[in-house]
């Protein structure tokens, strides 16, 4: 199983992907999500990681819910954040209208494009009306396995025709960023934020 594979690859890479990825610095991405947000509000931060973006929410004042299918690293992301990460594939997510928000940082880019529209009815689900989603995928159109990791890129026509016949959420922003790690090898990002209607 594709999904399967990348979840073994973070399980015995989860030291390694941690020290890559906890100091990123992703404050030029925060705000275009927690403008639709207030302080105190409740994040699902889905597929956390290291736990770098539930440490900053947390400090600016919003209440999160960690989730990571890698268990190691999702240890790890407890140690940080000081509070219990979720062991589980968003896919079994089941959540009732309990989040303001949902924050997908590099983690559906893993799944396939039927898995993601499974996941994307779960964070529906999940979110209170008029909840915000954002979304980070490696930019292009293609699938494959690289490194051990399966990965589905996506630019702006995919993700609109993966986005046909989903009633129950609206495309608010589509935009591309640069890599945001050291070693980036200029890769471009397809950033999406989403809305659930009222």
């Amino acid at each position: 199983m594709k999904e399967e594979k990348t979840i073994n690859y973070y399980n015995q890479q989860a030291e390694k992907y941690y020290k890559q990825t906890v100091n990123v610095d992703l404050t030029a991405l925060y705000p275009q999500f927690l403008k639709h947000l207030e302080k105190g509000d409740h994040i699902l931060d889905a597929g956390c990681g290291s736990g770098r973006d539930s440490l900053y929410f947390l400090e600016q004042g919003y209440q999160v819910t960690a989730v990571d299918a890698a268990e190691k690293l999702a240890q790890l992301a407890e140690d940080l954040i000081e509070q219990e990460v979720l062991k589980m594939r968003l896919e079994e997510l089941n959540f009732k209208s309990k989040f303001d928000g949902v924050w997908a940082c590099a983690s559906l880019l893993h799944l396939s494009n039927e898995e993601i529209k499974k996941v994307l009815k779960n964070f529906t689900q999940a979110l209170v009306a008029e909840g915000i989603i954002y979304i980070s995928l490696k930019y292009g159109e293609e699938e494959k396995f690289r490194n051990g990791r399966f990965f589905n890129y996506h630019n702006e026509e995919s993700w609109l025709n993966l986005m046909e016949g989903i009633e129950d959420l609206t495309i608010v922003e589509l935009w591309q960023t640069g890599d945001l790690k050291e070693d980036g090898r200029d890769e471009k990002w397809l950033n999406v934020l989403l809305q659930k209607s009222k």
